[in-house]
C-alpha cells in the first residue's frame, strides 16, 4: 500500500514537473517572439504612413506644377503689359498674353 502511495506521489510530481516545464517553454517562446511581433507591427504602421506621405507628396507636386504654370502665364502677361506701356506698340504680344492668361484661368475653373 505504501509503495502504491509513493508511486502515486511520484507520478503526480512527474506530471507537475512536466506541466511546469511546458509552461516555462511557452513563456520563453512568447518572450522570444514578442520583439519580432512588435517589430512587424511597427513596420506595418510605418509602411502605411509612408504610403500616405507619398500620396500627399504627389498631390503637392501636382499643385506646385499648376502654380508654376500659372506664374509663367502671369509673368508673360505682365511683361507684355510693361512692354506695351513702355513703347505702346506691342498690341499683338499683349493680345497673345491676354489670350494665354484667359485660357489658363478658364482651365483652372476661374471665371473670366
Amino acid at each position: 500500500m505504501m509503495e502504491q502511495v509513493e508511486n502515486l506521489v511520484t507520478i503526480c510530481t512527474l506530471i507537475i514537473s512536466i506541466s511546469t516545464i511546458i509552461n516555462v517553454a511557452i513563456v520563453l517562446r512568447n518572450k522570444v517572439h514578442e520583439p519580432e511581433e512588435n517589430q512587424n507591427d511597427r513596420i506595418s504602421k510605418l509602411e502605411r504612413r509612408m504610403d500616405s506621405l507619398e500620396a500627399e507628396v504627389e498631390e503637392n507636386k501636382s499643385m506646385l506644377l499648376d502654380i508654376e504654370a500659372g506664374m509663367q502665364v502671369t509673368h508673360k502677361a505682365l511683361l507684355a503689359l510693361m512692354s506695351h506701356a513702355l513703347n505702346g506698340n506691342n498690341i499683338a504680344k499683349l493680345q497673345e498674353a491676354h489670350k494665354a492668361l484667359e485660357d489658363h484661368l478658364v482651365e483652372r475653373g476661374h471665371h473670366v
